[in-house]
């Protein structure tokens, strides 16, 4: 059976996307139905992205879920950052990562960098500098 591609503009063609894909899985490597699969990812993709886009976690919110998700405390993150000092200011929005910190962070916990280096907001009063 033939496949039409059309535009999802809808989520009554979104919802026709998701059924075609279901009937067009395990299709044969290099077919016209893994072609057709191929494509009908993409604008699956797109559409879902623009239809419900996902908000990006700032820093901070990141280290904290990460914190609750793991176990892992404020000593843990201090040991990344440089002090329980340093760690408790970020937490509160009182001071910014450093390229430096949000480098280890990345590396040791796996948060994505382009998370951690994005600026926050900080705690009124403050300007996010050190000492």
């Amino acid at each position: 059976m033939a496949t039409t591609i059309r535009p999802i503009r809808s989520d009554a063609d979104h919802e026709r996307a998701l059924a075609e894909v279901r009937r067009l899985w395990g299709a044969e490597p290099g077919s016209p139905e893994a072609d057709a699969l191929e494509v009908l990812a993409v604008l699956i993709d797109d559409y879902e992205r623009t239809r419900w886009p996902i908000e990006r976690v700032d820093a901070v919110a990141a280290i904290e879920a990460h914190l609750a998700t793991t176990g892992l405390g404020l000593g843990d993150l201090a040991e990344l950052v440089g002090s329980e000092d340093d760690a408790a200011e970020i937490l509160g929005r009182r001071r910014r990562l450093t390229i430096d910190m949000a480098a280890r962070l990345s590396s040791e916990w796996g948060l994505p960098a382009d998370w951690l280096i994005q600026p926050y907001e900080l705690a009124a009063g403050q300007d996010g500098s050190s000492g």
